[in-house]
C-alpha cells in the first residue's frame, strides 16, 4: 500500500483531475503524487515544506549571503536567533549571536537584511551563518513533527497555488489515467489520454526556482 510522502496535492484532487474516483487506483495515485512532488522539488531546487530549526540550526550556505544580505531556500515564519561567526572552533560564542535590532525581515519573505550600515561580512561571505526559528510552509493543525520530519500526509494549507496546481497536473499525467474530451470538427466528442507532463506545468514551476542553487 502506498503512503503519502510530503505530498504537494492530494487524491482527491488528481481524481478530480483524471475524471475516475474508483478506489482501485488510490494506491497507484498516491505513488503518482510522491514521485510529482519529487519532480517539483528537483525542478525548483527547493521543498515547500515545514522547517523546524527552533532547537538545530539551519546553516544558510556561503554562496547565499551577500553582504548585508541573507537568503534562504525557503519563507520565514520565524526568525529566533542570527548567528554569524568565523571560527569554527567556537560555535557558541555568545558574542557572535546578532542582536534583534541589528537585523529585520518580513515574515513570509526568504531574505534577512542587515539593519543600517551593518554587514554580515564581505563578499564572497567566507564564514558561517546559522539561524534558529521555523521556515518554510505550516503543516494542517495537529500535524505530528518528529525529529527525522513530519508524519503528515495533507499538503501544507498555504502552499502556493501554483505548485498544488502543478503536483496535480504531474501525478495525473504519470498515472496515465488522465483521460480529457476534444470536439471534433465534426462535433463529436472523443476522449484522449494525456500521458505527457504539460508544458503549462514548466512556466508555473519557473518562478519558484530557487535561482541561488543555479547560478554558480
Amino acid at each position: 500500500m502506498a503512503t503519502l510522502l510530503r505530498p504537494y496535492t492530494t487524491l482527491a484532487e488528481v481524481q478530480r483531475e483524471t475524471k475516475n474516483s474508483g478506489s482501485e487506483l488510490d494506491d497507484w495515485y498516491e505513488e503518482c503524487i510522491n514521485l510529482a512532488s519529487r519532480y517539483i522539488e528537483d525542478r525548483c531546487k527547493r521543498d515547500f515544506w515545514f522547517h523546524d530549526h527552533t532547537t538545530t540550526p539551519y546553516e544558510i550556505k556561503r554562496r547565499n549571503v551577500y553582504a548585508d544580505v541573507a537568503v534562504l531556500p525557503f519563507p520565514i515564519i520565524t526568525l529566533d536567533e542570527v548567528r554569524v561567526f568565523t571560527d569554527i572552533e567556537d560555535p557558541a560564542n555568545a558574542n557572535d549571536v546578532w542582536d534583534a535590532t541589528e537585523y529585520y525581515f518580513v515574515t513570509g519573505e526568504r531574505s534577512i537584511h542587515a539593519e543600517g550600515e551593518w554587514q554580515f561580512g564581505e563578499y564572497p561571505f567566507v564564514g558561517f551563518f546559522r539561524v534558529k526559528g521555523t521556515f518554510g510552509y505550516p503543516l494542517a493543525a495537529g500535524a505530528e513533527i518528529t525529529t527525522g520530519g513530519t508524519a503528515d500526509t495533507t499538503p501544507p494549507p498555504r502552499l502556493p497555488t501554483n505548485i498544488r496546481r502543478a503536483a496535480t497536473m504531474i501525478a495525473s499525467a504519470l498515472s496515465n489515467e488522465n483521460h480529457k474530451e476534444q470536439i471534433g470538427l465534426d462535433g463529436v466528442r472523443v476522449e484522449l489520454l494525456e500521458t505527457a507532463i504539460p508544458s503549462q506545468v514548466h512556466a508555473m514551476l519557473e518562478r519558484f526556482r530557487d535561482q541561488t542553487e543555479t547560478q554558480f
